[in-house]
């Protein structure tokens, strides 16, 4: 015993279907209007149509018939942004599923899936900051390091023995009071 697929029909392609008959159905109706006017202005005239109406009538009917072209083709690039947003539509709201059952939890696995994907972006914002503190970790501590050798540099400038070259090749003498001490009374 062999199972038969049974084929159903979305809400969504069921209106598809329906407008596209309508559509149909407006232009036949259009064509035959066209010739009921041709046919009653040829009874009208008692079979002598002039040229002008005959030549009239000719454009109308091969305008009608570009414009029934335009019209399918406009609708066909109608159809495919409605199939578009139905598509987005039946993964928002989940009825592309078959199952009842299934459809019902579409909600909380929707959630869930978002739930995840948040908590992902937020561990790859997270990796970020981390390496970009790390950077800056870097950073500091090559400023700190050259910071140290800066005091290093001014505290070698400013020992006594760089001060005495210093002012020896300015031709200034140095001379030391502190054998030299001085009491000042009053």
């Amino acid at each position: 015993m062999t199972k038969r697929k049974v084929s159903t029909y979305t809400p969504d392609e069921e209106l598809d279907d329906i407008v596209a008959a309508a559509e149909v159905d407006a232009a036949e109706e259009r064509r035959m209007q066209r010739r009921i006017r041709r046919e009653v202005v040829r009874i009208a005239d008692d079979d002598e149509v002039d040229a002008e109406s005959a030549e009239e009538l000719d454009v109308e009917e091969k305008e009608g018939a570009t414009n029934s072209h335009d019209e399918a083709s406009g609708e066909a690039t109608k159809q495919e942004p409605r199939r578009r947003k139905s598509l987005w539509g039946l993964i928002t709201t989940g009825s592309f599923l078959t199952s009842s059952s299934a459809r019902q939890y579409y909600r909380y696995l929707a959630a869930i899936a978002l739930m995840c994907f948040v908590s992902i972006f937020l561990k790859f914002m997270a990796l970020n900051a981390d390496i970009e503190s790390r950077r800056l970790e870097k950073e500091a501590t090559i400023l700190r390091e050259r910071a140290i050798l800066f005091k290093e540099q001014r505290h070698n400038a400013s020992t006594k023995s760089e001060i005495e070259r210093h002012l020896s090749e300015s031709g200034i003498e140095l001379i030391n009071l502190s054998g030299k001490s001085r009491i000042i009374e009053r």
